[in-house]
């Protein structure tokens, strides 16, 4: 029997029928890359890469990034960082290929509060992105274009002594006398003045320096997303917003408005001007028709080709096409003590990847890879034939599939909730899923088990309408700032279970409610304030449903080119709403 993955904790040895599932280096790695300065300058595609290398040399001179001192200046004890240089090739928005370097310091080494203090940096939320998107597609006369920030990192100023070992290709004699260039760094060091890019605090100081020009400018930050800031107009109006994701931003108003914003920011740092939205943060966007309506189309089809490549070259095996993401009406358990854990580190990478994908462009698959990120710790066969099954439905969805934004019919928040009773065979917990639109655009999903154990069907409803009124109001506070007045009011909850919605709109205390935690009446709060209203919608026609279990394909075929196609609103006017009576509730099994 062969050893599988020694270095993993709690790998066991493995049979030969098991032994497709072998680690395989080149899994999140181009093998043909070079590794190390040396690789690339001696490669057959040297002068690509030292035109690469060049670029950021020059990056790093022009900011100055660093100032070469005497060791002897750097105080005793101290010891320097160490860098290296990372080759890889980037798809540019026209799908180009560009030859890319980028050295990096390891801050892996940096000592807390010697080298760094405060590290934090906050990121844009998916969510919040394509709420801004929505909103652009609501004005006619909005257009989203994107931008990069040419070496972002290297405009920020840092506060801590950071002293790094020179880099390779930094001396003249890196590339006629190795001898020569060792003797140099034996003596000297360089001392960071700018955010090299691997230091811990480097995120955090471009944050605030890119904050700073950003306000100076004009714009105001977001008291809910600290990424989004938003141009005012006159009367409480907005003129223009711009989201950011450390370096890449996506700017929204009307044609003169994000000049503006390019303009004043070319001020300050050097940009790259992207045009029109293509690609941002891996998902390629496209501006389609369909009829006489215009959408935004969503996709990551190169993501999801790597992702299946990756998978046969871990397994050793072919992803085989499915018709849904999960098995229908099956959960996955934890391993007994009679199986193996097989392969862990090629099962977080893929899971992590596909976890990626769902918040991408992908809520359908929300339940399938809710339940396989909960077995990272030790995956069996099982799990990683579950794998399988959700990487073979991307497969079979190769070419076809997208995520589409029409123009919001209205900007009111419209939601679908559902709850999956006691799904969890391990805990016994229940699970929550929802889809929240703006005026049919779908902005936000989640499929998530519930904290607690719910005594009853109704209960895990009532518990799924309270933290799907929560993402509404995280998204109702993103719509305000960012349309103001045009924001129609109140939101609705589309749910299926007449005891819950009983409950969220009365006032009772009994023998199977007095127990469920206060922080689950944000909902009836809401309600009482009118800023939400609850509706029944009939379970076969709930969207939500595709969140919370693995459904059969009947269902899934049914309901998941709606939410693919977002044509939420349009589906619900052909659906007969039943007129719910006031009655006692009662415990569903």
């Amino acid at each position: 029997m062969a050893v599988l993955n020694d270095e993993d904790k709690g790998i066991h040895t493995r049979t030969r029928q098991q032994a497709h599932y072998v680690f395989n280096a080149s899994l999140t790695s181009d093998p043909g890359l070079p590794k190390t300065f040396r690789q690339a300058f001696e490669s057959s595609e040297k002068v690509q890469w030292m035109e690469a290398v060049k670029k950021e040399i020059k990056a790093f001179n022009d900011r100055q990034v660093f100032r070469i001192l005497s060791r002897e200046k750097m105080g005793h004890g101290r010891i320097p960082l160490k860098s290296r240089w990372i080759f890889t090739h980037k798809v540019e928005q026209d799908k180009s290929i560009r030859y890319k370097a980028r050295l990096v310091v390891k801050g892996y080494d940096q000592i807390p509060g010697v080298d760094f203090t405060e590290s934090f940096s906050p990121v844009a939320n998916d969510t919040a992105i394509r709420t801004m998107l929505a909103v652009s597609l609501y004005h006619d006369d909005w257009v989203i274009e994107a931008l990069d920030v040419e070496a972002a990192f290297l405009n920020a100023d840092i506060e801590e002594e950071v002293f790094v070992e020179i880099p390779e290709g930094f001396l003249p004699t890196d590339f006629t006398d190795q001898a020569a260039s060792h003797e140099t760094r034996r003596l000297n060091v360089a001392k960071l003045l700018k955010a090299a890019y691997g230091t811990v605090q480097a995120p955090r100081a471009w944050m605030k320096k890119f904050s700073d020009v950003l306000l100076e400018i004009g714009l105001v930050r977001s008291k809910t997303d600290p990424c989004l800031f938003i141009l005012p107009g006159d009367n409480k109006s907005v003129k223009g917003i711009i989201i950011i994701y450390v370096d890449d931003c996506a700017a929204s108003g009307t044609p003169e408005v994000v000049d503006f914003i390019k303009t004043e920011i070319a001020k300050y740092f050097g940009i790259t001007d992207l045009g029109p939205l293509t690609k941002h943060l891996g998902v390629w966007y496209a501006h389609k028709k369909k009829g006489d309506k215009s959408y935004l189309e969503l996709t990551m089809d190169d993501f999801i080709e790597d992702l299946i490549k990756d998978y046969e070259r871990a397994t050793g095996t072919v992803a085989q096409v499915a018709p849904t993401p999960g098995y229908p009406n099956k959960t996955l358990t934890k391993k007994t003590d009679d199986d193996e854990v097989v392969n862990i580190k090629d099962y977080r990478s893929l899971a992590g990847k596909l976890l990626w994908l769902v918040k991408k462009v992908a809520p359908e698959c929300s339940n399938a890879v809710r339940e396989l990120t909960s077995f990272m710790d030790g995956p069996a066969h099982e799990h990683w034939k579950a794998l399988g099954r959700c990487i073979g439905y991307l497969k079979g969805s190769q070419g076809s599939y997208g995520l589409k934004l029409f123009r919001p019919n209205s900007l009111q928040i419209q939601a679908w909730v559902d709850s999956d009773y006691a799904t969890n065979k391990d805990t016994r917990r229940s699970t929550t899923g929802f889809l929240v639109t703006v005026g049919g655009c779908l902005v936000s999903w989640q499929s998530k088990t519930q904290k607690a154990v719910t005594l009853s069907s109704t209960e895990a409803e009532f518990v799924a309408m309270s933290l799907c009124a929560a993402e509404c109001k995280f998204v109702s506070m993103i719509l305000d700032e960012m349309a103001g007045s045009l924001v129609a009011k109140p939101m609705q909850i589309n749910e299926d279970n007449t005891g819950a919605i009983f409950l969220v709109n009365n006032e009772q205390v009994g023998m199977r409610t007095k127990h469920v935690d206060v922080r689950y009446h944000f909902v009836k709060e809401m309600i009482q304030r009118n800023e939400l209203i609850v509706k029944f919608t009939r379970s076969e026609n709930n969207f939500a449903d595709v969140m919370t279990k693995n459904v059969k394909e009947s269902i899934h075929s049914r309901l998941v080119p709606i939410i693919r196609d977002g044509l939420f609103l349009e589906s619900a006017e052909h659906i007969r709403e039943d007129v719910v009576e006031e009655a006692d509730v009662t415990e569903e099994e």
